[in-house]
Parts: C-alpha cells; sequence; structure tokens
C-alpha cells in the first residue's frame, strides 16, 4: 500500500512541477480548486453539524492499513444533496482525532497546515468520500470542509453544481462552444477517471468509452497551447490555472503508449501539444478500477 500510494504521490508532484513554470513552483501551494475536490469526492453536501460523539472510534483508514487511526464522528443534517447522499437526511461524517506531533501537524513552521474538523453547529459545504467500513463518510483533509462563515460558501456551492453537472453529462460539457470551459470539463473528468481509489491491492487500468476518450483527447488536440506567463496576469498558487499541459500529465501516459520526453526541458509544451495532435484519435485514456478481493467474492458466493 505504501508502495502504491507513495508512488501517486510522486506522480502528483512531478507532474505539477513539470505543469508550471518554476517560479510558480517555487510558491507556497494553495487550496486545491474546486473542481479538483468535486472530481475526486463521492458524497458532496450542504448541512449544519448537529452534534459531535463523545465516543471517538478508531480503525483502519484504508484497507490494509498498517494502522488504525482516531476519528471522531460528527453528524451533519443535510441541507442539499450535490452528489451521493440521495434519500438522506443526515450523513456521519469522520475526521481524524488531533495527534501531537502525527498527521496533521505544520509539514514546516510558518506553513500553518491546518488539520480538517467540525464543530457543533456549524454551517457547511463538505466533500467526501466514503470509509471502507460503510459506516460513515471520511473528511480527509481542511479544504474539504468549507464554513458558511468564509464568506464564499454561495459561490463554491453554486460551482460544485457546475462541476457535478459536467461530470453527470460528460459529452455536452466536452462540445460547449467556450474552448475554456471545455478544457476545463476535460480536466475535472480525467481528474475523476484517474484518481484511484483507497485500496489494499495496487489500482488497476482500463480503458473508458472510446467515443469520450476521443473527444477528450480532441479538446485536448484544440486547446490554447500558449503556455501562460508567470508574473502578473499568471497564477498566483501552483495549480490554480488548467492547461492542456496539467491535463496531458494526469493521463498517466507511458513510453508503450509512443511518449517520451524531449532531452530539452524548454520544449516540453510544444513536445507534449504535438504528440496529443498526433494522438488524439489513437490514444485510449484509462481509469483507475478497483481490484476486488478475490477470496473476499469467492466466500461470498459460498
Amino acid at each position: 500500500m505504501r508502495k502504491t500510494y507513495g508512488g501517486l504521490a510522486t506522480l502528483v508532484g512531478l507532474t505539477l512541477l513539470c505543469a508550471a513554470p518554476h517560479a510558480w513552483a517555487m510558491r507556497i501551494m494553495g487550496p486545491p480548486p474546486i473542481s479538483d475536490r468535486v472530481a475526486r469526492a463521492t458524497t458532496i453536501v450542504t448541512g449544519k453539524v448537529t452534534s459531535i460523539e463523545e465516543k471517538t472510534v478508531k480503525v483502519e483508514p484504508f484497507p490494509g492499513a498498517d494502522e488504525k487511526i482516531e476519528y471522531i464522528i460528527a453528524v451533519v443534517k443535510i441541507g442539499e444533496a450535490l452528489q451521493g447522499a440521495k434519500d438522506l437526511t443526515h450523513v456521519k461524517v469522520a475526521f481524524q482525532a488531533p495527534q501531537a506531533g502525527g498527521p496533521g501537524r505544520p509539514i514546516r513552521p510558518g506553513l500553518g497546515f491546518a488539520q480538517a474538523k467540525l464543530e457543533k453547529d456549524q454551517e457547511v459545504l463538505l466533500f467526501l468520500s466514503p470509509h471502507h467500513g460503510g459506516e460513515f463518510e471520511l473528511l480527509s483533509g481542511p479544504y474539504d470542509v468549507i464554513d458558511k462563515k468564509a464568506g464564499t460558501m454561495k459561490k463554491d456551492v453554486e460551482a460544485a453544481k457546475k462541476y457535478v453537472k459536467m461530470l453527470t453529462e460528460p459529452e455536452k460539457a466536452l462540445k460547449v462552444k467556450d474552448a475554456t470551459e471545455r478544457l476545463e470539463a476535460a480536466n475535472l473528468i480525467v481528474t475523476r477517471f484517474r484518481t484511484p481509489q483507497p485500496s489494499k491491492n495496487e489500482p488497476k487500468e482500463e480503458p473508458i468509452d472510446a467515443d469520450l476518450s476521443t473527444l477528450i483527447m480532441k479538446t485536448l488536440a484544440d486547446a490554447d497551447w500558449t503556455p501562460p506567463k508567470p508574473g502578473l496576469g499568471g497564477p498566483r498558487l501552483l495549480g490554480a490555472q488548467v492547461t492542456p499541459l496539467t491535463v496531458f500529465f494526469r493521463l498517466g501516459v507511458e513510453e508503450k503508449d509512443g511518449w517520451k520526453p524531449p532531452k530539452d526541458g524548454a520544449k516540453l509544451n510544444e513536445y507534449v501539444e504535438k504528440w496529443v495532435k498526433e494522438n488524439k484519435e489513437k490514444y485510449r485514456i484509462k481509469k483507475f478500477v478497483e481490484e476486488k478481493d478475490e477470496k473476499k467474492d469467492d466466500k461470498k458466493g459460498k
């Protein structure tokens, strides 16, 4: 498991660094865009925290984890279910209990890395993923909860609704007139497909629908490949702007697909653009799928 997620973390880091000019890469990474949070969440709701359970639970954060983690459970009355939570009025949300010197501590003095938490009577927008035990949803990080008091919740809810609709109607989203919106949709859909779910097994891949794959690749090919300029007018935070290059690196293209990075890093953008245009109708995008535990399935069958 460590091997799987360590490799994925490395891949994400390299992707971000390759996809942004060096000056941006050296800046502090800010909150992930709403689109990324929507793409990675299974359940998205607005609501009010009605209670915090006194008794904590200690469980594996994912199947096959080496250690159990202590979680605090909050009960949230659902105001609006944007994704998932169908027919539910309340949802139990688990967030990690504070740990001295453990996960949630500042990565480096001064950065102020916060830990996800909820408080009674708090009104929030939540981006959640189900715990594999099925008893509650997990609040993974501090940016997966948006407090109404922050002042951006109304705007963020509308953005989340927009992206949820893109995921439910991907072909339509990829055919709108605005090229920027098409690229945004491609990034959202690729992120959803290329985000593996926590599992004790190495994630497996399988091709997505051929027509949808071609539509995404053509969206990339038709995008504006002009590199964004750093400084004034450019994004202040790493990952704040979607570019065709960032979407490409999320595809997980390998040498067996005919991809070889150029020796001259300054030509990376140009080289990737050429590869995408030459392979837009040949390359088949793949998605991560959960590998079922055959032993468990056999037992169920018996």
